[in-house]
């Protein structure tokens, strides 16, 4: 598969899952229509070429559990809006170029249980919520500039 992500794919609105994984040559930028796919609870978009930044509209999809979006050539900060997602069991946000802080906001991610922001540019210290994840059975950080 060649190409970038149609922006129709924002109009499947009973969509629960959307994985579209390993295609070397999936290029362009996360779609904001994406936002509109309320019924979602699976987001992968993981080991593509996507680039810019996280859409902040991905905050919206509050039924979302897995947000995998590695792999890619993601830049720029993490949005503070993806910490509305209360119900993520898993976050990937691994081997991209993101910069800035891990958002303060992600505290509330009560019930996470894999958290993977490794191989990025992430910098600052690492918040002590992350000690607190009670349900977290995987987490990598390395691979960033955080200090302390």
């Amino acid at each position: 598969m060649k190409g970038t992500l149609s922006p129709l794919l924002g109009e499947l609105q009973f969509l629960e899952a959307l994985v579209i994984s390993g295609m070397k040559q999936i290029g362009g930028s996360i779609l904001e229509t994406l936002s509109k796919l309320v019924h979602l609870t699976q987001l992968v978009l993981e080991d593509n070429i996507l680039e810019g930044s996280i859409p902040s509209s991905l905050g919206q999809l509050a039924s979302v559990k897995t947000l995998s979006l590695g792999g890619n050539h993601l830049k720029g900060y993490i949005p503070s809006s993806l910490g509305n997602l209360h119900n993520l069991f898993q976050l990937n946000l691994a081997r991209n170029s993101l910069i800035g802080r891990i958002p303060a906001i992600f505290g509330n991610f009560h019930y996470s249980q894999s958290f993977d922001i490794s191989y990025n540019l992430l910098s600052g210290f690492i918040p002590d919520f992350v000690g607190k994840f009670q349900n977290l059975t995987f987490i990598d950080l390395s691979n960033n500039q955080f200090s302390g």
